[in-house]
């Protein structure tokens, strides 16, 4: 499997079809805090660190999944515990 193909993506693009005038998320939207096991699947993402509290690993858990939902509706996010910002 691809990180490029991860869930959450198709998540975001089925609410950005809704045509949300609000977007709320309540928080933990980080969660892989280390490199992917080589049996998980999401190995793809573990020569480019592509995981963890930096740039990169937000860009690829959130910020390029959610794009299409990010430019659809305002959002209010509320930080939770996988959060350090």
């Amino acid at each position: 499997g691809s990180w490029s193909a991860w869930g959450m993506r198709t998540v975001f693009e089925a609410a950005a079809r809704r045509q949300p005038h609000l977007v709320i998320h309540v928080g933990d939207m980080l969660y892989r805090q280390g490199p992917c096991a080589q049996d998980t699947g999401c190995e793809a993402i573990n020569p480019g660190r592509h995981w963890g509290d930096t740039w990169r690993g937000w860009a690829t858990d959130f910020f390029i999944p959610a794009k299409s939902l990010l430019e659809a509706a305002p959002w209010v996010v509320v930080r939770g515990d996988h959060e350090t910002c």
